[in-house]
């Protein structure tokens, strides 16, 4: 059976194509934009000005020129978004924020006292995550997503470590937990506030 794609899926799948373009190349007209990727100009300008207005993309200044005008450049805005990246250790929790292009913003650690406790530790990564959140700088998408990494045995796909020797973990919902955890606390703080005036 052949497979189309939908106009929504062409469009979508442009625009990542042209903001890869752009988040690893950096400085580059519209011009030089649809020669590397075969995309016609009519197709960038429209991709462009989206980005643009989105804050994905802004225009930096004239390049250089042989002949005619000189080109707008381009280039990717990193500080549009943030990324969190949760690193779950032996005996540690840490968690970095990052820009756009990966780059670490600011990292915060915390020592596990019981790391084979996957309750206990699900609460701690809570509160941490909650604490970074709150501590960062607002941007126009805020945080755009969590990843997590665990020392062992994951299936992605489901969120689910299937075995951490080392933190005697087998067939725990690392994602669900995490969300129920996360979840709780943001009704109980909201509860709590809502009280308070």
């Amino acid at each position: 059976m052949k497979r189309t794609g939908d106009q929504a899926f062409i469009k979508d799948l442009n625009q990542s194509i042209v903001l890869n373009l752009l988040r690893f190349q950096g400085a580059i007209s519209r011009a030089d934009i649809s020669r590397q990727t075969g995309l016609n100009k009519a197709t960038v300008s429209s991709i462009i000005d989206e980005l643009i207005s989105e804050d994905y993309v802004h225009e930096i200044g004239h390049g250089q020129s042989q002949i005619g005008r000189r080109p707008m450049l381009l280039d990717f805005n990193p500080n549009v978004g943030r990324v969190i990246g949760l690193d779950l250790g032996t005996d540690y929790i840490r968690v970095l924020v990052l820009d756009l292009c990966a780059n670490v913003l600011d990292t915060f650690e915390e020592l596990l006292s019981q790391p084979t406790d996957a309750d206990q530790t699900m609460t701690k990564m809570t509160t941490m995550l909650k604490t970074v959140v709150a501590s960062i700088e607002p941007t126009r998408l805020g945080v755009l997503g969590i990843g997590v990494g665990v020392p062992g045995l994951v299936d992605a796909a489901r969120g689910m470590v299937l075995n951490a020797p080392n933190l005697h973990w087998q067939n725990v919902q690392l994602k669900s937990l995490l969300e129920t955890s996360y979840l709780m606390s943001s009704t109980l703080l909201s509860s709590k506030n809502h009280e308070g005036k």
